[in-house]
């Protein structure tokens, strides 16, 4: 999940490495959020390819650091 701001939305691949959502569109962010919570296949591909998209993109130390983040986020699903 990530919102058009910033660099995210460079790093985000909509329906392939993640959602994006509007800023402030808090409707928007739930029911990309209801998706991905309804389909956990599809969240794992999407979680797979951006960490893939990661590891492509970035040195090894910026895709940890974000890797544990990812991985932290996950954790409280």
């Amino acid at each position: 999940m990530c919102s058009r701001t910033g660099a995210f939305d460079q790093l985000s691949i909509p329906g392939l490495t993640g959602e994006m959502v509007d800023t402030g569109d808090a409707p928007g962010l739930a029911q990309a959020v209801l998706r991905l919570l309804s389909d956990r296949e599809q969240a794992l591909r999407m979680g797979q390819a951006a960490r893939q998209r990661v590891l492509d993109q970035f040195s090894c130390q910026e895709a940890e650091g974000i890797g544990r983040v990812y991985a932290q986020l996950f954790a409280k699903l």
